[in-house]
C-alpha cells in the first residue's frame, strides 16, 4: 500500500488536461495517443520533473535545481516523470538562495535540511490533483457540478507521518496535567493528523466572498502586506508569477513562485513559535491533550515495514484541543473518560489543520484569531480590565510581572475559555478587516475593532499572520469579554458563587433541559439589572439547614420539602437532594432522595427570577 501515489494513466491526464482547459483556449475535441511518439499537442509540454529539469525560458524562468532535489530525495521522480495527476508550485534556485538566506529554521544550504523539512518543503508545494490557477477557487458539488469563486484552500501532498515530532518534557505544556505523564520519557507526537492546508487567495473567490482588494487599506493588502495586483494569485503571501503559471504538463501543471513555500502550520504551531504571543498561546495549551492515534501508529509501522526501515516508535499521539469542534466534532471527554464543562471548551481547535466552521466546507473558509501581544497582555492583567480578574487568584503572589505567568495559570479554566473564545472567531472571510465592524463580542455587541488596534510590524506593516488553517491578527490591546465585566461577572470570579453561577452560565435549551436565556440577558450591556447572589452556603450548608430552598410548591402539599444544591467540579456539576421541611417550625429534617436537576429546573429558573431585578434603562 502506498499512502502518497495516485497512479494514472498518461492518457488519463491528458483527458483531464483537456477538460481544464474547456471554456478557455484548448479544445476539447481533438483526440491524441500517447502512447505515439510525437502525437501530443503542441500546448501540451513534458511530465512535471522533465520540465523542471529542462526549463523552456518562455513558461518558466531560472533553474530549479533545489526543487529537484526534493523530488529525488523524497522519491518521487518516478511519479512526476511519468504517472500520477499533480500540481506542484515550484520555486527556482534564486528563490531558494533567499530563503537560505532568511528562515526561520537556521538552515544555509541544501545540505542544512533535515527529511522532515525536505518533506515539509515539497508536500506543502504539492497537490494530489491537477488544477489551473483559474480552477484554485472552484468547489466541486458532486456530479460534475462546480461553484466558482468559493475555495480558498485546498490539501496539500503532505502526510501526517511526515510531521512526526519527537516531543522532550520541557517542550511540553507546563500548566497542564495531561502532559504530567509523559515528561519524563517524552513522546512521539503529531500536530493534528488531519492534512495541512495550502491557503491561497485568488480574486475570484475575494470577489466573491466581499474581501477588498482596492484602495488603501484594503483587506488584501492589511492581511499580506502588499498591495493586489489584478489576476494575480497567491499561496499564502506569496504570489504565483503571473506568467509563469498553468505550464500544462502530461500529468498536471507547473505554477512557478516567486518564493519558496515554507508550510506555516496551523493556528496553534504559529503562536506556539512566535516570541511576542507567549502569553495567549500558553493560555491556549491549558486545554490542549496528547491523545494517541492508532491510525498514524499503524500508518508509520507499516511505511517502515514496506521501506526497509528500522523503526523504535511503537506509539504516535496527536496534540489536539478540548473544543466544541475538533477535527469536525466535540472534543469533550479527557483521557480519563471525565466529561469536561461546557465553559471549558474552546469553540474551535486551534491544531486542526483542516479546520472548517459548521456552516462552512473545508474549503471555502477558515478561522480568525484576533491575539494580543504579551504587552498588551501584561498591562490588560496589572493595570487594565483584567486586573479585578486576576487579583482573584492570586494565592499569595503580587501581582506583577514576575508572577504573571503563574497568575494567570491560577485563573480556572472556564474563565480563561471566556477570553480566548472572544478573541476566536469561526470565520475569516466573516472578519477580514473591512468588515471589523461586524465583529461581536460574547453579548453579541459589536467588538469596537479597528485597525488602529492592529499591531504593526518593525516595516510597519500590518502584523498578520496566515496559517494553514486560519489567519491571527495581532492586536496592541485585549479585548475583554462582556463576561467580566456583566452584571453576572462576581459569580463568574468568585468560586464560592458555583451554584448561582452554573445557573447564569447555563447555555442548553430549554427544551434539552436548560435554564433559559439568562446567560444573554445579563451579559446584555444595553440593559440594566440589579442581581442579588446567594453564595453556596444558601444552598447547600450542611451546618445550617435552615438556608436551604423551601420549595414553594410543595408548601402546599402535605409533604413539604426543602432543597439542597450543591456545586461538584465534575460532571454533571449541579446536585440535588430533598428534605423534609417542617412548614410549622420552619424547620429542615430528615434526607427524603435524591433528585436530578432536570427536575427542579422551573424551581433554578425561579431563584433566577427572584434574585434578578429589572431596572430602568
Amino acid at each position: 500500500m502506498s499512502y502518497r501515489f495516485i497512479r494514472q494513466s498518461r492518457r488519463a491526464i491528458l483527458g483531464a488536461c483537456l477538460v481544464a482547459a474547456c471554456g478557455g483556449f484548448y479544445a476539447c475535441t481533438d483526440n491524441y495517443d500517447l502512447d505515439k511518439p510525437g502525437n501530443t499537442p503542441e500546448w501540451l509540454g513534458q511530465s512535471i520533473y522533465a520540465e523542471l529539469s529542462n526549463p523552456d525560458s518562455k513558461k518558466l524562468t531560472g533553474t530549479f535545481t533545489n526543487y529537484l532535489r526534493l523530488i529525488d530525495d523524497l522519491g518521487e521522480k518516478e511519479i512526476l516523470s511519468q504517472t500520477g495527476s499533480r500540481t506542484v508550485f515550484a520555486a527556482n534556485d534564486e528563490a531558494f538562495e533567499r530563503f537560505y538566506a532568511n528562515n526561520s529554521w537556521g538552515v544555509h544550504k541544501y545540505e542544512d535540511l533535515t527529511l522532515a523539512m525536505k518533506k515539509q518543503l515539497l508536500y506543502a508545494s504539492m497537490l494530489d490533483n491537477a488544477l489551473l490557477v483559474e480552477m484554485l477557487s472552484n468547489v466541486s458539488n458532486g456530479d460534475n457540478a462546480v461553484t466558482k469563486g468559493m475555495a480558498m484552500k485546498h490539501m496539500t501532498a503532505a502526510s501526517s507521518t511526515d510531521s512526526i515530532t519527537f516531543l522532550h518534557g520541557v517542550d511540553m505544556p507546563e500548566n497542564n496535567s495531561y502532559w504530567d505523564g509523559y515528561r519524563f520519557k517524552g513522546m512521539n507526537i503529531v500536530m493534528d493528523n488531519t492534512v495541512p492546508m495550502m491557503v491561497h487567495f485568488t480574486n475570484e473567490q475575494m470577489v466573491t466572498n466581499s474581501i477588498t482588494t482596492t484602495g488603501e487599506n484594503s483587506d488584501f493588502e492589511v492581511i499580506t502586506g502588499k498591495p493586489y495586483t489584478d489576476g494575480l494569485a497567491f499561496i499564502f503571501k506569496d504570489p504565483i508569477l503571473k506568467d509563469h503559471e498553468n505550464v500544462t504538463c502530461q500529468n498536471g501543471y507547473i505554477h512557478q513562485m516567486e518564493d519558496v513555500i515554507v508550510p506555516p502550520g496551523n493556528l496553534g504551531q504559529v503562536l506556539r513559535a512566535s516570541s511576542d504571543t507567549k502569553l495567549f498561546s500558553r493560555m491556549l495549551d491549558r486545554f490542549s491533550v496528547p491523545v494517541y492515534d492508532g491510525t498514524t501508529t499503524a500508518n508509520y509501522i507499516d511505511y517502515c515495514q514496506q521501506n526497509g526501515i528500522t523503526n523504535n516508535i511503537d506509539s504516535i499521539f496527536q496534540l489536539r484541543y478540548f473544543s466544541s469542534r475538533s477535527q469536525g466534532l466535540e472534543l469533550n471527554v479527557d483521557p480519563n473518560g471525565i466529561t469536561m464543562a461546557a465553559d471549558e471548551l474552546l469553540p474551535y481547535d486551534p491544531g486542526w489543520n483542516q479546520y472548517y466552521s459548521a456552516s462552512a466546507s473545508s474549503l471555502t473558509d477558515m478561522a480568525a484569531m484576533f491575539v494580543p501581544t504579551d504587552a498588551a497582555m501584561t498591562e490588560f492583567f496589572l493595570n487594565g480590565a483584567g486586573k479585578a480578574v486576576i487579583e482573584n487568584f492570586l494565592n499569595g503572589n503580587p501581582n506583577d510581572a514576575a508572577h504573571l505567568e503563574e497568575n494567570i495559570d491560577n485563573i480556572p479554566k472556564d474563565i480563561v475559555c471566556a477570553l480566548l473564545s472572544n478573541l476566536m472567531k469561526s470565520s475569516f472571510v466573516q472578519t477580514v478587516p473591512s468588515k471589523f465592524g461586524n465583529i461581536l463580542d460574547d453579548a453579541s455587541d459589536p467588538m469596537g475593532l479597528t485597525l488602529a488596534n492592529l499591531n504593526k510590524t518593525t516595516a510597519g506593516a500590518y502584523d498578520v499572520r496566515i496559517a494553514n488553517n486560519g489567519v491571527i491578527y495581532i492586536l496592541n490591546k485585549v479585548f475583554a469579554p462582556a463576561k467580566y465585566v456583566a452584571v453576572s461577572a462576581p459569580a463568574l470570579l468568585d468560586k464560592s458563587l458555583s451554584v448561582i453561577n452554573w445557573a447564569i452560565q447555563d447555555k442548553r435549551d430549554v427544551s434539552a433541559g436548560g435554564l433559559g436565556n439568562f446567560y444573554a440577558y445579563l451579559l446584555a450591556m444595553s440593559a440594566n439589572y440589579g442581581l442579588f447572589l446567594p453564595d453556596d452556603n444558601a444552598f447547600g450548608s450542611k451546618d445550617d439547614k435552615d438556608s436551604w430552598y423551601v420549595d414553594p410548591a410543595s408548601l402546599g402539599t402535605d409533604k413539604p420539602r426543602a432543597l439542597r444544591f450543591w456545586y461538584d467540579n465534575k460532571a454533571p456539576y449541579i446536585h440535588c437532594s430533598s428534605w423534609s421541611y417542617d412548614k410549622e417550625n420552619h424547620t429542615v429534617g430528615d434526607s427524603i432522595a435524591s433528585i436530578s436537576v432536570a427536575n427542579v429546573k422551573t424551581q433554578l429558573v425561579d431563584i433566577l427570577n427572584y434574585h434578578t431585578v429589572v431596572g430602568k434603562g
